[in-house]
């Protein structure tokens, strides 16, 4: 997948936690409230019914069936659990199987509201009912207050959540992308310099190897010539220039040896090169050597000792 289609979809998921974040946290909080202040309410309304309706039926059990005759007596019950006079209480008593309101009393409640019923029982025989209404305009009133400030905070968490990292994820990304195209860059300078180092080393060694080869003809003959010489093929020679002949017959196959030197390392740096294991005398190395670069020494009055045990 590329990488745009990739940053596209993790800002696609990212939206959506954010978007069930903001949510949850902006509607489930107000929620919580207002279940448990409903529930709360419930269960304080169902105690002070069940209150009631015990004093109810002791009253009743002692007044047997005149009680309902002495309802004036029911709003000091109703004072026992709402001293404020904030619930809407209503008691009924049942008349055969009709059910008749005796006592009405408290404010009207404002919608909405929640009621509770509980009946009022002598005897195992259930004898009225006792209503509680209370309003829960205070509760809705809550609930909105919170709400307003969860959704505030939920779309501040939304934009914690999605624009906050969007944002550093954009700019990483574009940190990443341009180091991506400033490697690639340095990258193919490297590469085009290496190309550039190669052909030079094709071209030296290719130079190393052509006038390797035009040195050896001319150096073949002097070596060859120098050799007649020093045989005497052709007549015969003082010493010294004999002397002279084998110095520039060694010149020439130390020449030699250095042209080969050369073939040698062009071969190597075209991994042609074939390792080959031999003896050499270091004593005659080093009187070659010396032989080579005495009269020059001597032109410049430069003494050239050796010391070695010969063998």
């Amino acid at each position: 997948m590329p990488q745009r289609e990739r940053l596209k979809s993790f800002e696609h998921l990212l939206l959506y936690l954010a978007i069930a974040a903001g949510v949850i946290f902006a509607l489930g909080v107000p929620a919580f409230l207002a279940f448990y202040d409903y529930n709360a309410l419930q269960s304080t309304l169902s105690f002070e019914a069940r209150i009631l309706t015990d004093q109810i039926a002791v009253f009743a059990n002692i007044q047997g069936e005149t009680w309902q005759y002495s309802f004036h007596r029911l709003p000091e019950f109703v004072t026992i659990i709402d001293p404020n006079e904030e619930i809407r209480a209503t008691i009924s008593a049942m008349q055969g199987k009709a059910e008749k309101v005796m006592l009405d009393v408290g404010p009207a409640q404002s919608h909405p509201v929640l009621t509770v019923r509980d009946a009022i029982s002598v005897g195992g025989e259930t004898i009225g009912f006792v209503e509680l209404t209370q309003s829960m305009r205070p509760i809705v009133n809550q609930v909105a207050v919170v709400a307003a400030i969860t959704s505030i905070i939920g779309l501040f968490l939304f934009f914690i959540l999605h624009r906050v990292p969007m944002r550093l994820l954009r700019q990483s990304t574009s940190a990443l992308e341009a180091s991506r195209k400033r490697l690639a860059k340095e990258i193919n300078l490297k590469e085009i310099e290496a190309r550039r180092a190669n052909d030079a080393s094709r071209i030296k060694s290719d130079f190393l190897s052509n006038m390797s080869h035009e040195m050896r003809t001319p150096l073949n003959a002097i070596i060859g010539f120098s050799k007649v010489m020093e045989d005497q093929l052709f007549g015969e020679l003082s010493a010294h220039y004999r002397s002279y002949a084998k110095d520039i017959n060694d010149s020439g196959q130390h020449l030699l040896g250095l042209i080969n030197s050369l073939l040698d390392l062009s071969k190597i740096e075209r991994n042609m090169a074939d390792l080959t294991i031999d003896q050499v005398s270091i004593h005659k190395t080093i009187a070659d050597t010396i032989r080579l670069v005495a009269d020059h020494a001597r032109s410049k009055n430069i003494d050239l000792p050796v010391d070695y045990e010969k063998p």
